[in-house]
């Protein structure tokens, strides 16, 4: 078993401080969820 401060050391690659490299110099950043129905249509930008 391991102990929780060993289990607690780096946080997940997708968090929202981890993953955006631009964010130390306030560059903006676009995500889009995946979509299970494939490529991207007007539908999916009304969601």
């Amino acid at each position: 078993m391991t102990t929780p401060e060993a289990s607690a050391s780096a946080p997940a690659p997708n968090s929202a401080q981890g993953s955006a490299p631009d964010s130390a110099q306030g560059g903006e950043t676009t995500r889009f969820a995946p979509s299970p129905s494939g490529y991207l249509h007007l539908g999916h930008a009304f969601s």
